[in-house]
Order: C-alpha cells, then structure tokens, then sequence
C-alpha cells in the first residue's frame, strides 16, 4: 500500500501506463495490425543545414520520399530527371523552376509539379533563405543528372 505522495503518483502512472498497453493491444488485435503511425524529427534525418532526406523505403511502408530544403539565394540542384513525378512546395523565399523548357517564378505557397522524366531543378533568386519540401512520388529516390 503507498504511504507518500510520491508512492501514489508512482502507483497511479504505472496503473495508466499499464491501462495504456492494454487498450492499445485490444486495437492492435482488432485491426490485425501493428500501429501505423511514423514519427521521426526532421533533425534526425540524414543530411545538414541545406537539405535532409527522407526515403519512404527507409521508414517502413511510407511510399514517398522527399527532400527538406533550405537554400542561400543562387543555390539549388542542377537539371535532372526521376522516373515519377517530382512536387516542389514553396514554403519561404523566391525560386526559379525549371521544368523542360519551362520556368516559373514562385513564391510561398505555390506548388509546381515536374513530371517523370522531364529535366527539371530549381534556384533560389533571393534575396533571402528559400525553404522548400521537395516530394518525389516513390519509396526511394532514383535521380539522373542531365
């Protein structure tokens, strides 16, 4: 029997955790399934200050990829190409697209899609940092330099 607080907090939280693990089995059972859900912080992503990666492949069942940019106004990938569409969302800054022989100014908010195997990279034009999520529509990344 607790005989101090510490005693009953410690007796209450292992009563919930212990209530926890039991729903969350009873749910587990009834979906056949293991949990879904992914977590990772975008920190312990592969990568530095410029751009991290996240292969879906990597991360258990997640069936896209993408690329976490942060670029310096001039920065950004030389023309390539993947076998499945590519989606740049424009979360900061101003970025020239390219996609084939097509250019688009874009600012946060705009979403641009380049689609398999049409050469296409980007460039901040500044003034300031551009922020980007950079989706490739696969599990893993498969990229040619053009």
């Amino acid at each position: 029997m607790p005989t101090t607080g510490v005693d009953v907090l410690t007796s209450v939280l292992m009563r919930q955790r212990l209530r926890h693990a039991a729903i969350n089995r009873m749910i587990d059972g009834k979906l056949g399934t293991k949990r879904s859900v992914y977590h990772v912080n975008a920190d312990h992503l592969p990568g530095n200050e410029v751009s991290r990666t996240f292969e879906g492949a990597q991360h258990g069942q997640a069936s896209v990829s993408f690329f976490l940019v942060n670029n310096s106004p001039g920065q950004g990938p030389e023309l390539h190409h993947h076998p499945y569409d590519e989606t740049f969302v424009i979360l900061e800054g101003q970025v020239l697209v390219q996609v084939g022989e097509e250019t688009v100014i874009g600012g946060p908010g705009d979403i641009v899609v380049g689609p398999p195997g049409v050469p296409h990279g980007f460039t901040n034009v500044g003034p300031g940092l551009a922020r980007l999520v950079c989706i490739h529509a696969a599990p893993a990344m498969r990229t040619t330099f053009t």
